[in-house]
């Protein structure tokens, strides 16, 4: 049986692939520890079935799923990054973070805070090949909140330089996606927001859900970071060793 498998054209192979591996909704690794969930209606057994298989199937793995960091603390990514490797993690497109936290906000000097800097580090360094960026609800409407306490335009421009300094750091080619409701933003953060390039996912309240519970409830699918649209691009450059 298993020799016929393998005697399917890779490209089959590929689909059949997609089909127990590829999940709608995304990886989420657990605050503060090292354990990232799977989806479960993934089949990863699979790729413990030969050498074969596992070759041309677990970079399949990592290029289409969605990964989601939001709120993991730096060595619990660090830990999850070394785990997989640096071949695999090359593989990585789309992530999910908070919103990189401020240290001393609204006083003469602020920057970001360390944890943030080392989980942005990491991932400049290991995933070379990211598409997508995405900052995640709760943490756009906390950093919103505190903006708009401080009512002030050019904390809010200095904020968002230094941000986009460190996300274009990460991957210069990646779309930056920012989730928000309708209401959160005001215009001055949404004007520094579009003078980035960065996309404004909005994003719709769903009863009985929290924030980052939702984020397959946008309100325009077409900005939607977990598209599957682009499956066959990322096909196009995917390095099987």
């Amino acid at each position: 049986m298993l020799a016929n498998f393998l005697d399917l054209p890779l490209e089959l192979r590929d689909q059949i692939y997609k089909l127990v591996l590829v999940a709608e909704r995304p990886f989420v690794l657990e605050l503060e520890i090292d354990t990232c969930y799977y989806p479960l209606s993934l089949t990863p057994q699979l790729l413990r079935t030969n050498k074969m298989i596992h070759c041309e199937a677990t970079p399949l793995l990592y290029t289409h799923n969605h990964f989601d960091f939001h709120m993991a603390e730096s060595p619990a990514v660090t830990k999850f990054l070394d785990t997989i490797g640096h071949e695999n993690a090359k593989h990585l497109r789309h992530i999910r973070i908070d919103f990189p936290r401020m240290h001393n906000l609204g006083k003469y000097y602020f920057r970001l805070r360390n944890n943030s800097i080392r989980v942005l580090e990491k991932f400049q360094s290991d995933c070379p090949n990211l598409r997508t960026l995405t900052i995640s609800l709760s943490s756009t409407r906390a950093i919103a909140s505190d903006l708009k306490g401080l009512d002030s335009p050019q904390i809010i421009a200095e904020v968002f330089v230094l941000v986009n300094a460190r996300l274009r750091a990460v991957s210069s080619q990646a779309e930056i996606i920012i989730e928000t409701y309708e209401d959160t933003l005001n215009t001055d953060m949404k004007r520094t927001i579009g003078s980035y390039g960065w996309t404004i996912k909005a994003m719709v309240p769903v009863a009985g859900l929290c924030d980052d519970l939702c984020w397959d409830h946008s309100a325009s699918s077409s900005s939607s970071s977990y598209d599957k649209d682009d499956d066959d691009e990322d096909d196009d450059d995917i390095d099987r060793g």
